[in-house]
């Protein structure tokens, strides 16, 4: 396979291409700008295959997402629900939508079904330029179309995606790459066979790439520096004593009837001084660990175990709470930054376990890179400074106002606000009831089967039980007849 992805791209011309313009800083004969070069080479680079994976985690989530989605499609998405399209372009009219066209079932059914479709293309890799602009469209739009069913992990899904437009996401594992190779002998004569393609598309994980696999884009520092931007301004807004003094935020998050799930009472018996710790280390993790995926010297080993550090992080506060997406949005992102050294890794065992598995890469051009031309550097660099300034203008107004192109800035929703349990974690715990009146008159709360007026607006175990979806909440708190709060500190 190998040889057969050296031939077919040996002898192509080269275009002038940012990866020129890379290998001439890598070279360059002032020995401060080879050094700049290196820590930046090194720091915000990644791999591949891990680009790739990242394209397919980022689809399936898409379709997961989508199906939850269906869970109150009528009531959140046409004009039978809660707010009719013309009535929310009122609202939010400076938003764009191609779900503003109508608000009839067909029409947002039809959109649904076409963004389904374009998740599956880009899992695969078929067009993957146009499949993931054309997903990423479909994404904002559907973002757009009703904002109150939205979290903080939608805002950092859409955003991720967003900065998958200017990565090489087809370059390995993908249909396209799968095109490039030549056929020969009796494959010049019939088509491959499904089960033979999928295969050589997901062989390509466990194939040497040439200087292993390492891409190194401004695109791809500006993945890492979102996810840090999600981190940091958190870290920033989570000024209250809960965080900073009490250290009782996690204490609070657990008892909130709302997010917690059943089994958050495995979390709730822990003595007051480890749920404090846990306080501790969630604020002191959510500021330094983005910098540890960017350490120049030993990058690779920081940056893989930050990055299970963060998988276990938000799998276990995904165990506890209900948070939406913000549970699966960071690890997802988390794959797209594998190290090289991961895959070598992974290429070692398939080879000490495997027959005639080549370890020589083949020199290939720089197609299998993408054509990384200066401009879309510099496009990239600038939206990274415009994210930078809107997220600092947020948190200081009179410090950073906000830029000119804040109507750029919403039409394609790189807007982003992380007040996630900040300043303080809410001090009351609350929950909703929906009373109904049978026909002979007896008192009911329909959400939780309750027929006894004595316990109708008593506290649940967990609140979050019984809601089956994210949009459920949003349901809880449009349609609700009756919310008990109570104190909790």
């Amino acid at each position: 396979m190998l040889d057969a992805v050296e031939t077919a791209l040996e002898g192509e011309r080269e275009s002038i291409s940012q990866q020129d313009i890379y290998h001439s800083l890598a070279n360059h004969r002032i020995p401060a700008v080879r050094v700049v070069y290196r820590i930046l080479s090194k720091s915000f680079s990644t791999d591949l295959r891990s680009l790739a994976l990242f394209r397919m985690a980022i689809a399936v989530t898409m379709l997961i997402d989508l199906y939850g989605r269906l869970d109150g499609f009528s009531f959140f998405y046409t004009d039978d629900g809660c707010f009719p399209v013309e009535q929310y372009k009122q609202v939010r009219g400076d938003r764009y939508s191609l779900h503003y066209f109508s608000g009839s079932f067909e029409w947002q059914g039809f959109l649904f079904a076409l963004h389904a479709v374009v998740s599956v293309l880009a899992f695969f890799g078929v067009y993957t330029r146009v499949s993931w602009l054309c997903m990423w469209v479909l994404l904002i739009s559907l973002h757009s179309r009703n904002e109150m069913v939205l979290n903080g992990g939608d805002h950092f899904f859409r955003l991720i995606t967003f900065w998958g437009l200017f990565l090489p996401l087809g370059s390995v594992a993908s249909v396209d790459s799968l095109s490039r190779l030549p056929r020969s002998g009796k494959d010049k004569k019939r088509r491959r066979g499904l089960l033979s393609s999928v295969k050589q598309l997901f062989g390509q994980f466990t194939q040497p790439l040439p200087e292993n696999g390492r891409y190194f884009s401004v695109a791809v520092a500006a993945l890492i520096l979102q996810f840090g931007f999600m981190y940091w301004f958190t870290a920033a807004l989570k000024s209250g004593r809960s965080w900073r003094v009490d250290f009782d935020a996690m204490e609070k998050a657990l008892h909130n009837h709302l997010f917690s799930r059943e089994t958050a009472t495995l979390f709730m018996v822990l003595p007051t001084s480890v749920l404090k710790l846990m306080t501790w280390f969630t604020f002191w993790f959510e500021v330094g660990a983005p910098f540890l995926l960017f350490v120049p010297i030993f990058g690779d080993y920081f940056r893989f175990l930050t990055i299970v550090s963060v998988i276990i992080f938000h799998g276990v506060m995904g165990l506890a709470m209900s948070v939406g997406l913000f549970t699966i949005t960071p690890m997802v992102a988390m794959l797209g930054l594998l190290p090289p050294l991961f895959w070598e890794t992974l290429i070692s065992w398939f080879s000490s376990s495997s027959e005639g598995v080549s370890n020589t890469p083949p020199k290939l051009s720089h197609r299998l890179y993408g054509r990384r031309r200066v401009p879309q550097e510099v496009v990239v660099l600038m939206l990274i400074l415009v994210c930078t300034n809107w997220n600092l203008a947020l948190q200081h107004p009179t410090w950073w106002p906000l830029p000119k192109l804040e109507p750029f800035v919403q039409m394609i929703r790189i807007d982003q606000w992380w007040a996630m349990f900040a300043p303080n974690v809410p001090s009351m715990s609350f929950w909703f009831i929906h009373r109904g009146t049978l026909k002979d008159g007896t008192k009911v709360d329909l959400f939780r089967d309750r027929k006894d007026p004595a316990t109708i607006s008593l506290r649940p175990d967990v609140a979050s039980v019984r809601i089956d979806s994210v949009s459920a909440h949003r349901i809880l708190r449009i349609a609700t007849t009756e919310c008990i709060q109570e104190i909790l500190y």
